[in-house]
């Protein structure tokens, strides 16, 4: 993933990932190293704006709402999120 940051960027779940939500909570596999990986309640809402969002920034804004939280906190916990998502190959930012 590059280096500066953009919120204008879309992302897409790597062909690679499989997804799996039970009782509120994801499974994730990684199919290319065979990782696990899980989400609790927020993650996993997290994942489905992200997933089904034109842009991070989209994203973002739904989330704020839906958890009536500060923007900025969304936006801090979500550079965090994608970056730690595509670091582990689950996701791809694409370009703008």
């Amino acid at each position: 993933m590059p280096s500066a940051f953009s919120f204008a960027r879309r992302v897409a779940v790597s062909p690679e990932t499989l997804i799996r939500v039970v009782d509120g909570e994801s499974v994730i596999l990684n199919l290319k190293n065979e990782s696990y990986y899980g989400l609790n309640d927020v993650g996993t809402a997290f994942w489905a704006r992200l997933s089904t969002s034109p842009t991070i920034a989209a994203a973002c804004e739904l989330l704020a709402r839906e958890f009536d939280a500060p923007p900025d906190r969304i936006r801090q916990d979500m550079q965090e999120f994608v970056e730690a998502l595509a670091q582990r190959g689950l996701i791809a930012v694409a370009c703008e």
